[in-house]
C-alpha cells in the first residue's frame, strides 16, 4: 500500500545522490518543474505557486543536499532558519497525506538525478 512510510522510503535519496547535489541544482530543477525563475523562488512573493515551489525546494535541499537550515535559508533570499524548518515540516506532513505532493517530489528528484528541468527564463 502507498502510505506515508512507504512513500518516504521510495522518495529517500540515494547516498550517492546526496553527496553531489547542490542547493542551486535543486532550485533549478524546482523552477523548471513549476516554470518559474530562481529569482521568483528567492523572492518574498507569497503567491501560492511560488510559495509551494519554495517549500518543496527547501525540503529537497534538506533531504537530498543535506544542507543545514541556515545554509538553505541563506540560499533562499536570506530567510531565517526557522522559516526553513517550517517549510520542511510542512512538506513532510503534506507528503504523507497528499499523493500529488509525493508525486511532485518524486518527479523533481528524478529531474535532479537526471540533470534535467533547468530553470525557466
Amino acid at each position: 500500500p502507498l502510505d506515508g512510510d512507504n512513500v518516504g522510503r521510495l522518495l529517500a535519496p540515494s547516498p550517492a545522490l546526496r553527496s553531489r547535489v547542490s542547493i542551486d541544482q535543486i532550485q533549478s530543477a524546482v523552477c523548471g518543474y513549476f516554470r518559474i525563475t530562481v529569482d521568483d523562488l528567492k523572492s518574498h512573493h507569497r503567491g501560492r505557486l511560488v510559495s509551494e515551489a519554495r517549500q518543496l525546494a527547501m525540503y529537497l535541499s534538506r533531504q537530498i543536499a543535506q544542507a543545514s537550515f541556515p545554509a538553505i535559508g541563506e540560499s533562499f533570499g536570506g530567510r531565517d532558519h526557522s522559516t526553513v524548518m517550517y517549510a520542511v515540516r510542512a512538506i513532510e506532513r503534506r507528503r504523507g497525506i497528499d499523493p500529488k505532493v509525493a508525486s511532485t517530489l518524486a518527479s523533481i528528484e528524478s529531474a535532479v538525478r537526471a540533470g534535467t528541468l533547468g530553470a525557466a527564463g
